[in-house]
């Protein structure tokens, strides 16, 4: 945390302000910028291209609650990416919640490689969240 003010010798009012770093940063706008991306394809594409992606890599058809669980699954970590942009931790919570949550509501229809590359996925997303978020997470509320 910085401090910011009228007067450079600490004689005006002093306001804290927060610095994101260069990782936190790039992370938040890769986040929201694909979770919007995505979502907008949907509505402008339709449904079928993104259930004929995950059919080719599911071991069973895409369940019929896939496409709308993808906009609100997108819709919500938007909301924690804006949420982590304005400093606030429950962002960061969110967001895992949200890894965690879609994880397991896939697990039943994966396979063997796909459950592989899905924890390894899990944890790499995980991952990177701690690792940016973590060394601003005092200046978080």
């Amino acid at each position: 945390m910085h401090w910011q003010g009228d007067s450079m010798y600490g004689g005006g009012n002093l306001k804290p302000f927060k610095e994101r770093g260069g990782c936190l940063l790039i992370w938040l706008i890769f986040l929201i910028g694909t979770s919007i991306l995505t979502t907008l394809r949907i509505m402008i594409e339709g449904p079928e291209y993104i259930i004929n992606d995950i059919g080719e890599m599911l071991a069973t058809e895409p369940p019929s609650w896939y496409v709308p669980m993808t906009i609100i699954t997108n819709v919500a970590t938007i909301a924690c990416g804006v949420a982590m942009w304005m400093w606030k931790k429950w962002g960061f919570y969110g967001y895992i919640l949200i890894q965690v949550a879609w994880f397991i509501a896939m697990l039943p229809f994966a396979d063997g490689l796909l459950i592989i590359a899905s924890v390894f996925g899990l944890a790499i997303a995980a991952g990177i969240a701690w690792f940016v978020v973590t060394p601003y997470w005092e200046d978080m509320e």
